[in-house]
Order: structure tokens, then sequence, then C-alpha cells
């Protein structure tokens, strides 16, 4: 018999994609097992198991389903949220279950990442560059083609005030979750209503006029620095505990290292619009460093154009790092990043990557991009539903390594999530060729 046909579902965006892909996974004959954890789990996937019990004893429960219903598959998003991390830990691992794990997309937009065993830093990508040269990688080739899933951001904002709603008027059934944010529907709602409304048309109004100083007097010779979310679980991958750490010691060494006619610009991550703003932060280190006229910090202006305009970009492990990588931009990660690869990114310290960047490998690029197409990068969105005819529709990575099932020796090899339901047609594409 077939291995790898009891599938466990536990947490998944907010929204109804788990709801969706487990449609998906019925259809290719697939069992499926979900476990909710608060009440805004069970509303979008009101079929599910509830866990109501306490974290710490989340493993006893977990070890016990995974033998009573023989599971031997798993899809999570997130595997640094604390039922996530334990249970990849403590019982996954041990019990040598396949552990597939969902995150935004590496590449974007509109794509989703889906990677066995971890992703960011807990990712197994090759950090070789060998490992991408002279390589072939099967890759549909209208995947490049495909127009981007538009509202992707207003919908994950509507989804979750829903959630945190569901979540909050649920809580004495669920009352010993633990969730890895701060939830309060009240406070989401008005928030991203803020945010929203009011934060991002203002941002994009007011920061027009440095913004027009900027390309006029720093273009090709800024240094461009993006933010990543305040809470975001991959900072923990990276020598920071907090954002603002990051930001004073990016300035301290600009400040310190950097030529004397170059500008650093700070911009906003998008998700963190409602619940951080380092304005006052930026404004002390400017006043500090006597930084007047050359720190600039923006919000809602057009990243692409900010990207090819910049002389060289700085980040954490943000996936921006990729995108500037795409505009030919040198990059230098200071966490600890999927695409941090000798001979991609900047290998130099920050002192000396001020006054030398080296040069983006372009060929080693283009390879690194077809990899992840086909690999594990799905064309589609987590909060709204594709165009293709899957209940996700996603359109899946071509390369079937992910996915095969384990067979017996009598069995041959098939793929969980491609045809019937996606049949593209692959092309071979050399590794040194162009996207």
């Amino acid at each position: 018999m077939m291995a790898n046909k009891n599938i466990l579902l536990l947490q998944g965006p907010m929204g109804p994609f788990f709801h969706r892909f487990a449609r998906e996974l019925k259809q290719k004959k697939m069992r499926v097992v979900k476990v909710n954890f608060n009440a805004g789990d069970w509303l979008f996937f009101p079929r599910g198991r509830s866990y109501k019990g306490k974290l710490e004893n989340w493993v006893e429960y977990l070890d016990d389903l995974v033998v009573k219903e023989k599971i031997d598959r798993v899809f999570l998003f997130g595997d640094e949220r604390p039922y996530h991390k334990v249970a990849i830990d403590k019982v996954f691992s041990p019990r040598n279950i396949d552990v597939y794990v969902f995150e935004e997309g590496y590449l974007r937009p509109s794509f989703i990442t889906l990677e066995k065993g971890g992703v960011n830093g807990n990712s197994q990508i090759p950090k070789k560059a060998s490992y991408y040269k002279n390589r072939l990688f099967s890759l549909d080739s209208s995947k490049l083609e495909r127009p981007a899933v538009k509202w992707q951001f207003f919908m994950s904002m509507l989804f979750s005030v829903i959630y945190g709603l569901a979540k909050f008027t649920g809580h004495f059934a669920y009352s010993n979750y633990q969730h890895h944010r701060c939830l309060n529907p009240l406070k989401q709602g008005a928030l991203w209503l803020w945010g929203w409304v009011f934060k991002k048309p203002y941002y994009y109004c007011s920061e027009r006029k440095s913004y027009r100083v900027l390309m006029s007097k720093f273009k090709k010779n800024y240094f461009f620095v993006p933010l990543q979310v305040h809470n975001d679980y991959q900072i923990t991958h990276s020598p920071y505990d907090d954002v603002r750490d990051f930001i004073e010691e990016i300035v301290a060494s600009f400040v310190a290292n950097a030529p004397k006619e170059s500008a650093l610009v700070f911009k906003h991550h998008p998700m963190d619009r409602p619940y951080r703003n380092y304005k006052k932060f930026l404004c002390q280190l400017e006043r500090q460093y006597h930084l007047e006229g050359r720190l600039f910090y923006i919000h809602d202006q057009h990243l692409p154009t900010l990207l090819r305009n910049a002389r060289a970009t700085i980040v954490i492990n943000s996936t921006v790092g990729l995108s500037s990588l795409h505009h030919n931009v040198p990059v230098l990660v200071r966490g600890s990043a999927v695409y941090d690869v000798v001979g991609l990114t900047s290998q130099a310290s920050l002192n000396d990557f001020w006054t030398d960047q080296g040069e983006v490998d372009m060929e080693l690029y283009r390879s690194y991009r077809l990899f992840l197409l086909s690999k594990n990068q799905g064309h589609g969105s987590f909060y709204k539903k594709g165009k293709n005819d899957s209940p996700t529709g996603i359109h899946w990575p071509t390369n079937i390594d992910l996915y095969n099932a384990r067979t017996t020796s009598a069995e041959k090899s098939r793929t969980l999530l491609r045809s019937p339901l996606n049949k593209p047609v692959v092309i071979q594409v050399g590794a040194s060729g162009t996207d």
C-alpha cells in the first residue's frame, strides 16, 4: 500500500486556504486530519479536531494522534510557532514524519513557499554556488508569465481581523490556547483601519518631497535598508533582539565607514504599519550622528523603483534581498537568509560593505531563481484563490522532489499535488539560461 496518504494539517494562514488545500488533497485520494487550536482556526475549518489542552500537554496529545491516525505527512504554516516547533522537535522528527512548511513566498509578489523540513532560517536549501551551476531544472514556462494576484494585502488584513474576532469571541472554548502574537480583534481592526485608510495615503503624500530629494540628489548613491515586522520569527535567526538594534548598528556603521556623499534609506514594512513607527528613534539617531539630509525614512514609495536606484541593499533576512538581486543591486545579509549564497550576496563585513559592495553574479542569480521556481515556489496566494481549476488555485512547483509519495517496490512514484489538477507544459531550463 502507498504511504503518505494520511495527512495532518496544523495551523495554516489566517483565512480559508487550509480548507481549500484539504479539498485538493482529498481529490488526490488523501485522508486529511486537521487540528484547530482556537475559534479562529475553527471558523475557517469547522470539521477539524479541536485541541483545548495546555501547551505543555500538546506533545502527549499529538503523539497519540499521529499513532492512532497513522499520520505520515504534515503540513503547517510557520515552523517557529510554539505549537509547531515543539511538534517538529518532539513528535515528527523522532518518528521520521515528513513535515512540509508553508510560508510567504521567497519570490514576490504572487508566490507562496512550500518547503520540506523548514523555511527561512530552518531551510535546507543548499548554500553553495556550485550546486546551482551546470544543472537543469524542470519548469513550467507559463509560470513566468502568469499575472500577479491582486488584493492580497487587503484580503490578508480582512482575514486577520475576522480571525482575531473569532478567536476572541470563542476564547472560553479554547481558554488554554497561547497565541504567538496579539490578536485582540478591536485593537486589530482599529489599527488596520487606521493604517490602511489614513496612514497609507498620509505617508504617500507626506513623503513625496523627501522622495524627490532622494532621487534627485542621491540616485544610485544611497544604501537601502528594508525593515522587517517587529515580531517576525525570522528575527530570531539573526544577532538582533529587536529591529531597533539592527537600525542603530546600521546607522553607527554608516556614519563611521560610508562615503560622505552617500545616503541611508530605511523603508518601513507595510505589515508593520499599524504597530510600529521608528520616526522618533531615527530622528534621535539623525541628531546624534549629525546625519541631517542624509538619513531617510519612508513607508509607501514604489519598492522596485527604490531598489533599481539603490547603490546596495542591507537586510536582516528579508526576501526583499532577492528582489534587490533581481535588479542587479548588491546585498548584504545580517541574519540567516535562504539566498545568502557565496557569490550571490556579499560576504563582506558590515563596516567594509559601505565601500566595497562587489557585484551580483547575475548568471548565478538566474540559476538560483530557477531552482526556487522549480522546487518550492507555488504561483498564487494564501488569501485569494488563484485562477486554475484546483480548490486552492495554486500552480504548484513543477519539480516533484518534495511531493513524491513513498511507495512499495511494486508501485511507481507518483505526485501528491500535481496532475490532474495541474497539467503544466514542462520545459528543461539550463541553470545558466535566462528566466
